[in-house]
């Protein structure tokens, strides 16, 4: 008696692995950045960094170049204290945690006052002292993963001591990476 044909049962099988696989297989992602759109009331400082002053206090973004990923550092020189608050101009969840900051001396060869990476929040008020600095990493600006060619608008807004204050916008695009 002739054996059963084994061959579209393996095939079929074989098939059904492939397909189970390519399931769980994440698609392919454009390496995308973030581009500035109108870059009014900010001075360019390089290939993707943007300076500004506010409220006595200098302002300073870099927009990395190969992932979506800011770095906004607010130095502080003035006498009095400043108070930062950035995120979107808009979003769903005010509570949305956005990336992360740290405080430093402006004097390198003073350790004290350092701190640790510590959450933040979108429009989370941050005291910055007298001689400090306060660096935020951006990696989420939205609370979420943006998609290719999503336009927001990071708002910065800074209050000093007195009267002093400064809100300054840059407006940025989720764009492929060049090349």
């Amino acid at each position: 008696m002739r054996r059963p044909f084994r061959f579209v049962p393996t095939a079929l099988a074989i098939g059904a692995g492939a397909l189970l696989a390519s399931c769980r297989t994440p698609p392919q992602r454009s390496a995308l950045h973030y581009e500035a759109r109108d870059a009014t009331g900010w001075t360019r400082a390089g290939t993707g960094r943007w300076t500004a002053p506010a409220a006595g206090g200098a302002l300073s973004v870099d927009l990395h170049p190969t992932e979506l990923r800011l770095e906004l550092r607010l130095e502080n020189p003035t006498p009095g204290r400043l108070t930062v608050r950035l995120g979107p101009q808009t979003t769903r969840d005010p509570d949305a945690a956005i990336g992360e900051l740290q405080h430093r001396r402006l004097d390198p060869a003073r350790r004290e006052g350092t701190t640790a990476f510590l959450p933040y929040l979108s429009m989370q008020a941050i005291d910055v002292e007298p001689g400090t600095a306060v660096t935020f990493w951006l990696d989420s600006p939205l609370g979420r993963e943006p998609s290719i060619g999503q336009y927001f608008v990071l708002v910065v807004d800074v209050q000093g001591e007195g009267h002093a204050h400064a809100r300054l916008m840059l407006p940025l695009q989720a764009t492929n990476v060049p090349g």
